[in-house]
């Protein structure tokens, strides 16, 4: 049986249009760079007139332009079958961005029969030379487990690798995204009710006390929010800021948190630095006040040294995320975003015992000031640690 995978053409592999220049000076130079200034002018007829040429004398990235034009219909009529012919001439050749494409179209089936197998094959061509997008899937087929089978540790390795070869900053983001999902506890889970699958974090109330922050992954893909575990109290999803997985939540007209929570910007994290914890991590702690445990900051930045999160210890579970990293002064520094899985702990050994990340009040704020800065006050704190840390339920 026919499996797809995504239902777009490879949109992927178009950035290494544009990195194909290297070969110039093997080949038709002058006639190369001119296809490659009408293709970025969106003259793919001309870029065509240009390549085309080259490729039928051999030029492997030419070869591999070519394709992605008639691939991608772009310019004219897609043709998807004489865009896999020049793809297999450029991996013939050893062109690593066409035995990545190759590889695509074979276990997506584009054009070609199914061959999961050969399209394996290809892809992991491409992926020991290096190649971004090929790497990258690799990483989605594995951790998914619905081609092959799943293994997520291979997945792990994939992403570490595309992290290590992306062509920019935005394709490093998206690989460094990619591996810190793969290495995150999946939400906590309750006992289904009325058939629905509901699992739950934790939040901050802000502005009025009918505003709630947490982490975005909490509400993601849910048919409804609750802000208790009985669902009683339902909140919608006011807005997501996927890059660095936050959400704010509105509660139902009504409804209010007992106090709301003050932020601190610039807080000079310092290794060592002792953090209060607070929220729901456990079932039987949804039915009272989520309790406080004590972490130790480990280091100023995160994965990568990225610069938005910060690294701690300290016993945490998938249920706290989304909730409070306050300082001696009961004000929040930080919200809870993920703890390492079983493979992220395994990969790191005893460094890796009970280490989470947070993401700072500094990135918090920006992105509350960018939803309604007139509303949602951040300034000034109106009760306890407990009164404004909630439960934040997920119904499926």
């Amino acid at each position: 049986m026919k499996m797809n995978i995504r239902n777009t053409i490879l949109p992927i592999f178009l950035l290494a249009i544009l990195c194909a220049e290297i070969s110039w000076k093997n080949a038709g130079a002058a006639d190369f760079q001119a296809g490659n200034l009408a293709f970025q002018r969106q003259d793919y007829q001309g870029a065509l007139k240009e390549w085309l040429p080259l490729a039928r004398t051999g030029n492997a990235n030419a070869q591999f332009n070519v394709g992605i034009i008639l691939l991608n219909g772009l310019g004219g009529q897609r043709d998807a079958t004489e865009a896999a012919n020049w793809f297999r001439q450029a991996a013939e050749q050893g062109l690593p961005p066409a035995a990545g494409a190759l590889g695509f179209m074979l276990i997506k089936g584009d054009a070609l029969p199914q061959d999961i197998t050969e399209g394996l094959r290809y892809l992991d061509k491409a992926a020991k030379e290096g190649d971004f997008d090929a790497l990258m899937i690799l990483g989605d087929l594995y951790s998914a487990g619905k081609i092959v089978s799943s293994d997520k540790p291979r997945a792990n390795l994939y992403y570490e690798h595309a992290q290590e070869h992306a062509p920019g900053v935005p394709a490093r983001e998206r690989a460094h995204a990619k591996l810190t999902a793969l290495n995150r506890d999946p939400p906590t889970a309750l006992p289904a009710q009325d058939g629905h699958e509901v699992t739950w974090g934790t939040g901050v109330a802000v502005g009025g006390g009918n505003e709630v922050i947490t982490a975005n992954h909490i509400v993601k893909n849910c048919t409804r929010v609750t802000l208790d575990p009985a669902g009683q109290f339902g909140a919608e999803v006011m807005s997501r800021d996927a890059k660095n997985d936050l959400a704010l939540l509105r509660g139902k007209p009504g409804w209010r948190a007992p106090g709301t929570a003050q932020f601190k910007p610039n807080h000079d994290f310092l290794t060592g630095e002792s953090v209060l914890i607070a929220g729901y991590g456990s079932v039987s702690e949804l039915s009272g006040r989520p309790p406080l445990t004590r972490s130790i900051v480990t280091g100023p930045v995160g994965v990568e040294n990225d610069s938005r999160y910060l690294r701690l210890q300290g016993e945490i579970r998938p249920g706290n995320s989304g909730g409070p990293l306050v300082d001696k002064q009961g004000i929040v520094i930080g919200l809870v975003m993920a703890g390492l899985n079983e493979q992220g702990r395994a990969r790191m050994g005893d460094t890796g015992k009970d280490m989470f990340f947070a993401i700072k009040a500094d990135m918090v704020l920006l992105f509350l000031a960018s939803q309604s800065p007139q509303t949602l006050r951040t300034d000034a704190q109106t009760g306890v640690i407990v009164d404004f840390t909630l439960p934040v339920v997920c119904w499926r």
